[in-house]
């Protein structure tokens, strides 16, 4: 009912089908089920090829888990002794939304930003911000957030700031040729520590393709 009062079916077709999509890759949909439910119901509401791309990513977690449930099964049958088990998933390139190209220099061991910046620190003790950004290809700006983030959290330090400006961390503050190092001397209190919070300039970036793909499509439709 709610679907049918709003007017910019395409803008939530775009943020439904990302959001859907994050939820079965991290495993975060309460039930499968009641996903493919509602991809039936837009289905309904604004045809078949409103949802072409929910249903088909809808068919893909379907078959992924059906593969693994075979596989785990056939180790099970000629006695294959897994020292660790797995989940895998095999997607449409063309359907999901992990496909856009980027510029990031990205190892194959990790996927996030913050990775990308500490296996830097594999091979040297210490770069200059200016040397990081080199390395990894990230926006500066984006960097420095990134950066900032890791230095009030300990794990780097950068000793060209002043006393008070190491207690109290500003953008601002990092310059591109401040050296940043990492500290052999840290501790935590607590077992496990969350670096991966939101940063709000990637999730604004994020918003903004995301409605430029928007007016992109409306456009073409238009035309």
């Amino acid at each position: 009912i709610v679907f049918s009062y709003i007017e910019d079916k395409d803008i939530f077709e775009k943020f439904y089908w990302k959001m859907l999509a994050q939820r079965f890759v991290h495993q975060a949909s309460v039930n499968d089920e009641h996903e493919v439910l509602m991809v039936q119901k837009l289905k309904e509401a604004s045809g078949s090829t409103y949802t072409v791309k929910l249903e088909q990513m809808c068919k893909d977690i379907h078959t992924s888990k059906t593969l693994l449930d075979e596989f785990r099964n056939w180790c099970k049958i000629n006695t294959i002794d897994k020292t660790f088990d797995f989940s895998i998933m095999v997607l449409t390139t063309s359907v999901w939304p992990f496909s856009v190209p980027s510029t990031i220099k990205i190892p194959i061991q990790v996927s996030t930003y913050q990775m990308i910046i500490l296996l830097l620190f594999n091979e040297s003790p210490e770069y200059t911000v200016e040397q990081i950004q080199d390395e990894t290809q990230i926006e500066l700006d984006l960097l420095i957030k990134i950066l900032c983030l890791l230095l009030k959290e300990k794990i780097f330090i950068c000793t060209d700031l002043s006393i008070e400006g190491q207690n109290k961390i500003e953008e601002e503050n990092i310059k591109i040729n401040f050296v940043i190092k990492l500290n052999f001397d840290y501790k935590s209190a607590t077992i496990r520590r969350n670096l991966n919070l939101p940063i709000k300039s990637l999730e604004q970036k994020e918003t903004e393709e995301t409605n430029r793909t928007i007016d992109k499509d409306r456009a073409l439709i238009i035309q």
